[in-house]
């Protein structure tokens, strides 16, 4: 059970994902320079929560420095609003709560947090995309030892390579 996004396909094994689009909680703060990830997945057997974003970036030009610093504030402002998403549910906060009750499932505390960003990008162009990936772990370093979490960004084909549930 999964979707298509970007023309990248998410099927998880279960069905413990959602997607903040499609919640309440979210859609009352979206209109307010809010941001989401594209989706959203519990991974019950190996502890973790990945919070994934899709991008097509086959016909465009991350090898342009203001397309590259676009992308790089993009998935920054994405990861960082959706990080205050699930700390809102885990402060039971009365959007937090909703949202735990929109998607059915409690997040334990002791679960990883996984910002994982999937960039669909001309074979040419995947060299570039370490430049975005180091750049952008660089900005969100500070959460990431903050709030104990792991993320990356990689191309298309890697993440084919590396999960299951990518295709």
């Amino acid at each position: 059970m999964g979707f298509t996004e970007s023309n990248i396909t998410l099927d998880f094994p279960n069905n413990k994902w959602f997607r903040f689009q499609d919640i309440s909680a979210y859609q009352m703060l979206c209109g307010h320079s809010f941001k989401e990830m594209d989706a959203c997945w519990f991974d019950e057997e190996n502890h973790a929560f990945f919070l994934i974003e899709l991008k097509d970036y086959r016909s465009g030009h991350i090898d342009d420095t203001d397309t590259a610093n676009g992308l790089i504030d993009n998935l920054l402002k994405k990861s960082i609003d959706s990080l205050q998403m699930i700390l809102a549910n885990q402060l039971s906060t009365e959007l937090g709560s909703e949202l735990g009750q929109s998607i059915g499932y409690n997040i334990p505390q002791e679960t990883k947090l996984i910002f994982l960003s999937i960039v669909d990008v001309n074979e040419s162009q995947s060299t570039y995309l370490n430049f975005i990936r180091d750049r952008y772990k660089n900005k969100f370093k500070a959460y990431e030892r903050l709030f104990h979490l792991r993320s990356t960004v990689i191309t298309y084909e890697k993440a084919k390579e590396k999960f299951s549930w990518v295709s």
